[in-house]
């Protein structure tokens, strides 16, 4: 998911184009409840069996795809979010708390990484 509005924030506050405005980027089977059991993925055969899984395709997409994209209401659950993806990445992260207005909560995430970052520095 992305938004232009991140793109023009950030050009506006760090007067730099930014990368790419992606706001979240869950692979669909990191969308919690996206597939059942121990499935991977989606897949088709060529076969009768397609209509079937594709219809599973899309219900998923309907009923938990568009949901789960859709929670994003504001920039501090995109933040939240943000933090459970796969691979996180903190500066945006903390531009999403700015932009949410939440100083408070961009410094306590800032003080974790930083403090998760000095303990993996003294084990090396």
């Amino acid at each position: 998911m992305s938004s232009n509005e991140y793109g023009k924030w950030y050009k506006q506050i760090w007067d730099t184009k930014l990368a790419n405005n992606v706001v979240v980027a869950s692979a669909d089977w990191n969308i919690p409840n996206w597939l059942e059991g121990n499935e991977e993925h989606f897949t088709l055969y060529n076969k009768n069996s397609d209509k079937e899984e594709f219809s599973r395709f899309v219900h998923n997409v309907i009923n938990i795809g568009i949901p789960y994209y859709e929670q994003i209401i504001d920039w501090n659950i995109a933040a939240e979010l943000a933090l459970n993806e796969e691979d996180v990445f903190y500066d945006r992260v903390c531009d999403f708390y700015l932009m949410a207005d939440e100083k408070r909560k961009q410094k306590m995430f800032l003080n974790t990484v930083s403090n998760e970052l000095q303990m993996k520095i003294m084990k090396i």
